[in-house]
């Protein structure tokens, strides 16, 4: 089976772009209130610097892997399974682990962003 890209690339203003709207995301509504209750102003920006610096670092992580191997195709786990012989048992284990890792960070993530908007609507 062969895989044919589509020829569209994302640039690095719309990686950016999406980088900022996942942080700003539900967060920018309920956060700084929160924070604001138990930190002090500079400790504030010091949790947003983290952050940001936290998920920059990931964007660019996933970006020099996607320059490295183009030809791979699905999720997180094909760079995982990618590390180890095809069909290994490794191979397996791997994709199998990230894959599972990635869907409870999204479940906690939508289960946060749900909570947040319960929050600010009521």
């Amino acid at each position: 089976m062969t895989h044919r890209g589509s020829g569209r690339t994302l640039g690095v203003w719309l990686l950016a772009a999406l980088v900022v709207g996942n942080m700003v995301g539900s967060g920018i509504f309920m956060l700084p209130r929160t924070l604001a209750e138990v930190a002090s102003p500079a400790g504030v920006l010091l949790a947003w610097l983290l952050t940001g610096a936290g998920v920059l670092m990931t964007a660019l992580v996933f970006g020099n892997l996607a320059l490295r191997k183009p030809d791979l195709v699905g999720g997180p786990q094909a760079y995982a399974q990618a590390l180890f012989p095809t069909r290994s048992f490794w191979s397996v284990i791997s994709g199998y682990a990230v894959a599972w890792g990635y869907w409870v960070a999204n479940f906690a993530g939508n289960v946060a962003i749900i909570t947040s908007c319960g929050a600010f609507i009521s």
